[in-house]
């Protein structure tokens, strides 16, 4: 039994290589506070942040600078293996919302790039945001959709590397895209996004 369980650790310890984890720590501004935030396993899967205006992010756009790359550093954290575990695809959206706001080109390529590489974060299953006004969010998910279905179809998959391949039309032959679909919550906002 304690042999299983000594097993069981060490296969988790590995799986979250640890290490790496704690030598990005390093790099986040509160220390203790970011490791309190990573390893506090309650609840298991991370909550939404307190939701930011996207008026308000228009008129002051170092405000999401400040709220994921200094008071937290998301570059250091996308790296860690047990963020990522806990992380949610409706904390990544609302992320790249911000930064869609905030007009920062390249924290929302960042938060597009981590969120294609999840494998486990199929669009169709991004849940109802419950969100006053999700027009946004839905906007969002419909432009990622038309880009992953580009990747997809060009060869890439999601959560993989790149593989090596002599050219498009070997690789779209060894592989069967599994193209991305809507959310049924989305299907509202449809006609007024293509509109």
């Amino acid at each position: 039994m304690w042999q299983k369980f000594t097993a069981l650790v060490s296969t988790l310890l590995a799986d979250f290589q640890y290490p790496t984890t704690f030598s990005r720590l390093r790099r986040c501004p509160d220390y203790w506070a970011t490791i309190w935030f990573l390893f506090w396993p309650v609840p298991w899967k991370f909550r939404l942040p307190p939701l930011l205006d996207p008026i308000a992010i228009r008129d002051d756009r170092l405000l999401v600078h400040r709220r994921y790359y200094v008071e937290t550093n998301h570059r250091a954290l996308r790296g860690m293996p047990i963020f990522r575990f806990r992380d949610t695809p409706l904390r990544c959206l609302y992320r790249i919302v911000d930064c869609i706001s905030a007009t920062e080109e390249n924290y929302t390529m960042l938060d597009f790039q981590y969120f294609f590489r999840q494998q486990t974060w199929p669009l169709k299953d991004i849940p109802d945001p419950k969100d006053p006004n999700p027009l946004l969010l839905a906007a969002t998910i419909e432009v990622m959709v038309e880009q992953f279905n580009i990747k997809i179809f060009l060869g890439l998959r999601r959560g993989r590397p790149k593989p090596p391949f002599r050219s498009i039309d070997d690789l779209r032959n060894r592989f069967l895209p599994g193209f991305t679909r809507f959310r049924a919550w989305m299907n509202g906002f449809h006609f007024i996004l293509k509109g």
